[in-house]
């Protein structure tokens, strides 16, 4: 399978890393949908809701409320919303992105936030991200509180796999987010282990794996250069890694450079096997 780009849109006040579309107009959030396309995002993933650390959670209310300029694109324009994302712990968001034929719900606590979302998706014809995050809230924090997060990780799949296979979620429709920086670990240590075990998750699942490393803090700890959250070059290393290590699906705030990475790339590694493929220059 192809490496697929999924776009971050987030239409929040408070996202991480400044980039919040918050109380956008409809055309301005529609030249945002547009250039994320056009710079070669697979997938676009809408947030309404913030889970970095010391963020404040917002109810089913204030979600649909920040997504209503997202809803009134829909009857003007022909997307191709299948290959739109939600972001979201709340069934009745995901509800309302699946009325809007979105084909994808992330769910940053892994269905332990809203128990009816498990059984909610297996009613549905939907991807489903089911992602890690040491709270079962889906809210990062920069505790330094745990020991062996590999093991807590697997732990957490197999017991949230089970249920959703018993709800009757369906293989096809589950993809593994092993969670990164703050939602696993205060430890550079233990996000970069975990990069490094996406083929044995790949084994043991069977499932694609979805990674969202770009921007992360800690991957400013790992260069003498972290300046004002600009990670672009960081995000980059990281996603060329998880891409080589077999991830599927790669979340990212830069689209257009991370594209070109992957095509420029494997073009140089594997020239003289795969020059018909490389773009003439």
């Amino acid at each position: 399978m192809t490496v697929q780009l999924i776009g971050v849109l987030n239409l929040t006040p408070d996202s991480f890393s400044g980039d919040g579309l918050l109380n956008q107009s409809v055309p301005s959030l529609q030249d945002k949908i547009e250039q994320s396309l056009n710079e070669g995002a697979d997938w676009l993933d809408f947030g309404a809701q913030s889970t970095s650390p010391n963020a404040t959670l917002q109810s089913v209310d204030t979600e649909l409320l920040r997504l209503q300029p997202l809803w009134e694109l829909f009857p003007r324009q022909h997307y191709a919303a299948n290959y739109f994302s939600l972001d979201t712990f709340y069934h009745q968001v995901a509800a309302k992105a699946i009325e809007h034929g979105f084909g994808m719900i992330n769910d940053v606590s892994g269905g332990r936030a809203d128990p009816e979302m498990l059984s909610f998706i297996a009613a549905q014809n939907v991807k489903y991200v089911m992602m890690y995050c040491k709270n079962a809230s889906g809210f990062a924090d920069l505790k330094d509180d745990q020991d062996n997060p590999l093991q807590k990780l697997v732990d957490f799949f197999d017991v949230q796999l089970d249920k959703a296979y018993q709800v009757g979620i369906k293989t096809s429709q589950l993809i593994l987010d092993p969670g990164m920086g703050a939602f696993v670990s205060a430890r550079w240590e233990d996000s970069v282990h975990i990069l490094q075990q996406i083929p044995t998750l790949k084994k043991r699942y069977g499932l694609p794996i979805y990674i969202g490393a770009s921007r992360k803090g800690y991957l400013a700890k790992m260069t003498r250069y972290d300046r004002d959250k600009q990670r672009l070059g960081a995000s980059l290393a990281a996603a060329l890694y998880a891409s080589e290590m077999g991830a599927e699906f790669l979340r990212v705030h830069d689209v257009l450079p991370t594209r070109q990475l992957l095509e420029v790339y494997p073009c140089i590694k594997n020239w003289r096997e795969h020059q018909q493929s490389c773009a003439e220059i």
